[in-house]
């Protein structure tokens, strides 16, 4: 090899060197940006999951107070309709009925479980006596 030779050589694989230190360099920059942007998303999703957290114990408070206020008044008659004492007259607006109110009336909405009598036999049946 000659001198000229190894000297276009040497240019080349400076040319090259130079080339690939300026891709190095800016894929320096773009890893750099790139871990930036990471940082600001996992700091975005942190706050996302800190309010999905927030929200779904509030939704949970909700339910909550849904379910008991359903407890609450389904077929619940007003304390003082349930009393044994009649001490107003209420009359159904519904079926004219004494002793209920259109809400609570069983023409319309059926009798609820705690109100549901057993079959009751009417008449009198004497015991056979055996005297003798």
């Amino acid at each position: 090899m000659t001198y000229d030779e190894l000297a276009i050589s040497y240019y080349d694989l400076m040319a090259k060197n130079t080339e690939l230190t300026q891709k190095v360099k800016e894929q320096v920059k773009e890893i750099a940006q790139l871990q930036d942007e990471r940082f600001e998303n996992l700091a975005h999703i942190s706050e996302l999951n800190d309010e999905l957290s927030r929200l779904n114990s509030q939704l949970e408070q909700v339910k909550e107070q849904a379910r008991m206020m359903i407890a609450d008044s389904m077929f619940k008659h007003p304390e003082e309709h349930q009393t044994k004492k009649k001490s107003k007259s209420w009359v159904c607006d519904h079926c004219k009925g004494k002793g209920h109110i259109r809400p609570y009336c069983f023409k319309l909405h059926g009798e609820s479980k705690q109100f549901q009598h057993k079959p009751y036999k009417k008449g009198w049946n004497p015991e056979v006596s055996t005297l003798g």
